[in-house]
């Protein structure tokens, strides 16, 4: 269920005004939770202290969202629907 919660894609500077994790175990993202930004198709990672509340992943974080079977086909159905 998506939240209200302006945030900015660190990526293509897409504002957001609603926002849900791809994978939490709570309602509303916490720091660390994966987003899939619905302008460019990028993962972003909540932050609430980096501008805009998003930020890149790291090189880390991006080597797991990368291996996740459920974030690739996220992430084609996404490109499928933006054809």
């Amino acid at each position: 269920m998506a939240e209200d919660f302006d945030s900015i894609c660190p990526f293509c500077n897409y504002h957001h005004d609603a926002v849900s994790a791809a994978r939490s175990d709570t309602d509303f993202p916490d720091d660390g939770d994966a987003t899939l930004c619905i302008s460019c198709g990028r993962f972003c990672v909540f932050d609430r202290d980096a501008r805009g509340g998003l930020r890149k992943p790291t090189k880390k974080e991006q080597r797991s969202l990368d291996r996740d079977e459920d974030l690739v086909k996220l992430t084609n159905a996404w490109k499928t629907l933006r054809q």
